[in-house]
C-alpha cells in the first residue's frame, strides 16, 4: 500500500468500521450505556490499585469503581493528578466515553507499551493505579503506538500484501483505535493536559508509521504548541520548583523534552522546519535516578540503580528510565545542528571554507560528550540469551546507550558532510571525511550489535532511522571508486580515490543499513523512504548489497 490515495481509502475504511461497530454494539455513540459508563464518577473497568506493583487486573466495572471509590489513597492521587493538569476533569472523561464508548482495558497492550517505548514520560505506577480515570484519548493512542510496532504498521509492505485497505483497516486493531483516537481528539483540544499531549505524540508515531507523514508532523506541532501553551517549556526559579511536587516537576521536564525530540525528528524525517527555535531557554533536562526512585504514588523514595527498588515501586524498577537526560541533551545539539544545516549551512563549508557557526556546533559536541556519565559514554554491549536474543532486562540501557550514541554521531556527519552528489563525490577536507567516516562506522557497528541480539529491531524508535540512513549515505560515497577524498589534512589540494579496503569495508557496512532499513519498514514509513533512495542508488552505482542473513 503507497499513495495518497491508498491512505484515503484506508481512512475511510476505519471511519465506515467504527460507526458499524458503534451502531451494531452500542446504539449509536450519543446513546450508550448507563450513567456509570457515561463517565460521571467512574469508567467502564473498575482497576484496583495494586500498591505494589504489577499491572492491575480487571475486574467487574461496577464492582471495581466500587473497590476504587473506597480506596482513599487512589481517590487522593486522582485528585492531585486532576490538579496537576496531568488528566482532564471528570465532565470531559464523561463527554469522551459518550461519544467513543470504552472497553475493558486491554492490559495486554498496556504492558508491551512500557516494554517498547524507550522514552518514559508515563509514570508506570501512578498510570496504574489512576487508570480508571485515564483519558480515552490517551488509553487509545497508546494502543495504536504500540501495536504499530508489535504488529508491523499498516502502511508497510509486509502488512499491505495482505489485502485492500478495507481489509487491513478490519483487521489491524492499531487501525481501529487511531480511529477513536481521531474521533476523541477534538473534544480534548478544549482542556490542554498532559493526557492529549502524550496522545498527540503517540498518534504522530502511529501516522508517520502508517505512511500519513505530513499528518504525524502536524500532530507533533499541536503537541509541541500545547505544551507552550501550558507553558510546561518554561525555566524554573527555584521558588517556582519549590511549588511543585517532584513527579509534577520531573513530569513537565520529560513532556517539554519528549515532545522537542520528537519535533527535532519529525521536522527533519519530514523535511520541515522545526515548530521551536532550539536557543531559546528551556526547562530543565530529565533525572532519571528521582523518576526511577518515585513509589507508586509518586512519591521519590531515593535509591541507586543496581539496588533493591523501594517497597511500592515494583512497576518501575521493571521499567527502568535510561540515559533520557543525556538523549534530551544531544537532541538539544541535533535540533541546532538541523537548524544550521537547513537555513544557515553555506557553499563556503561545503567547499572546505572556515564557517564559525559550524566551528560553535562542533565544540557543543565536544563539550557534550565530556559532561554525560562514563556509563553512558561508553557504547553498551548487550548481553545474549541461550537463544541469542537480547536479555530483557538490558532493553532500556541498551535502547537509550544506542540512541544517545547514533545522534551524537548523526549530529557529527551533518555538521561535517556536503551535499550528497554521488557523481565524482570530493570530501571537501581531509577533517570531513575522517569525521563523517568514523561516526557512520560507530552508528553501523551498534547496529550490527543490534541485528545480532534482536534480527526483528522492535525496539528501536522512529527516529533512528535517519541516522542509519546518514551513515548508508556515507558508507555509499567511501565504496566509490570514483569519490576523491583530500591525501592529509596538511595537503588538501591532493586527493586520492578511497583504498580497497576502504571500499570493501563500506560496502559491507552499506549492506548492513540498507538490511536494517528493509526490517524497520514493517514499522516505520521513513524506513521504507530511507531504504528505497539508499538501495537505488546502489544499484545505480553498481554496488551489490552482500545482506545480512542474521
Amino acid at each position: 500500500m503507497g499513495g495518497r490515495d491508498n491512505i484515503d481509502t484506508l481512512d475511510i475504511a476505519v471511519n465506515e468500521f467504527l460507526d458499524e461497530e458503534e451502531k451494531s454494539s452500542y446504539g449509536g455513540p450519543w446513546t450508550a450505556g448507563s450513567p456509570e459508563s457515561a463517565g460521571t464518577a467512574g469508567t467502564p473497568a473498575g482497576v484496583p490499585g495494586t500498591g505494589a506493583g504489577s499491572p492491575p487486573s480487571v475486574t467487574s466495572s461496577k464492582q471495581g469503581l466500587q473497590d476504587l471509590d473506597d480506596d482513599p489513597d487512589v481517590v487522593a492521587l486522582t485528585t492531585e493528578l486532576e490538579r496537576m493538569g496531568m488528566n482532564p476533569g471528570r465532565f470531559s472523561l464523561g463527554v469522551m466515553r459518550r461519544l467513543v464508548p470504552a472497553e475493558e482495558p486491554r492490559l495486554d497492550i498496556l504492558a508491551l507499551y512500557f516494554d517498547l517505548m524507550l522514552y518514559v514520560i508515563v509514570h508506570p505506577g501512578t498510570f496504574y493505579r489512576t487508570l480508571h480515570c485515564q483519558s480515552p484519548l490517551l488509553i487509545n493512542a497508546m494502543y495504536c503506538a504500540t501495536l504499530g510496532i508489535a504488529r508491523g504498521s499498516p502502511g508497510s509492505p509486509e502488512v499491505a500484501a495482505s489485502g485492500d485497505a478495507v481489509t487491513v483497516a478490519r483487521s489491524h486493531e492499531g487501525e481501529r483505535f487511531f480511529g477513536k483516537a481521531r474521533r476523541l481528539l477534538s473534544l480534548a483540544l478544549e482542556e490542554p493536559c498532559y493526557g492529549t499531549v502524550i496522545a498527540l505524540s503517540l498518534m504522530s508515531i502511529y501516522a508517520t508509521g502508517s505512511g500519513r507523514v505530513n499528518t504525524g508532523w502536524m500532530y507533533s506541532g499541536m503537541a509541541l504548541r500545547m505544551v507552550i501553551g501550558m507553558r510546561w517549556n518554561e525555566p524554573q526559579t527555584p521558588d517556582a520548583i519549590a511549588k511543585l511536587s517532584p513527579l509534577e516537576y520531573e513530569t513537565r521536564k520529560r513532556v517539554w523534552w519528549y515532545c522537542f525530540l520528537f519535533d527535532a525528528a519529525m521536522s527533519v524525517i519530514a523535511g520541515r522546519t522545526s515548530f521551536v527555535n532550539p536557543d531559546e531557554p528551556m526547562i530543565d533536562y530529565p533525572d532519571d535516578e528521582l523518576w526511577n526512585s518515585m513509589d507508586d504514588n509518586g512519591t521519590p523514595v531515593l535509591w541507586q540503580l543496581g539496588q533493591k527498588s523501594p517497597v511500592g515501586n515494583a512497576l518501575q524498577a521493571t521499567h527502568m528510565s535510561m540515559c533520557n537526560r543525556e538523549i534530551a541533551k544531544v537532541y538539544h545539539v541535533f535540533a541546532r545542528v538541523a537548524k544550521y544545516v537547513r537555513s544557515e549551512k553555506s557553499r563556503r563549508t561545503a567547499l572546505g571554507k572556515v564557517d564559525d557557526r559550524l566551528s560553535e556546533l562542533g565544540m557543543q559536541l565536544k563539550t557534550l560528550w565530556t559532561e554525560i556519565p562514563e556509563r553512558t559514554r561508553r557504547e553498551f554491549v548487550p548481553r545474549k540469551s541461550a537463544d541469542r536474543r537480547l536479555v530483557h532486562d538490558d532493553v532500556k540501557e541498551f535502547s537509550g546507550n544506542s540512541e544517545f550514541h547514533w545522534m551524537f554521531h548523526c549530529s557529527s556527519i551533518m555538521l561535517h558532510r556536503p551535499e550528497r552528489l554521488m557523481q565524482d563525490f570530493v570530501w571537501p577536507t581531509r577533517a570531513s571525511f575522517d569525521v563523517c567516516t568514523y561516526s557512520a562506522e560507530r552508528i553501523t557497528t551498534i547496529l550490527t550489535r543490534w541485528l545480532e541480539v534482536e534480527p526483528n529491531l522492535q525496539h528501536m524508535m522512529a527516529a533512528m532511522t535517519y541516522p542509519i540512513f546518514e551513515a548508508g549515505m556515507v558508507h555509499l560515497v567511501n565504496a566509490l571508486v570514483s569519490s576523491l577524498i583530500p591525501a592529509t589534512s596538511s595537503n588538501e589540494v591532493s586527493t586520492e580515490s578511497p583504498s580497497q579496503e576502504l571500499m570493501s569495508r563500506s560496502r559491507h557496512y552499506l549492506s548492513i543499513t540498507i538490511e536494517a532499513l528493509n526490517i524497520l519498514r514493517r514499522y516505520f514509513s521513513s524506513a521504507e523512504a530511507y531504504y528505497n533512495v539508499l538501495k537505488t542508488s546502489a544499484t545505480q552505482n553498481g554496488l551489490v548489497a552482500e545482506f545480512m542473513t542474521s
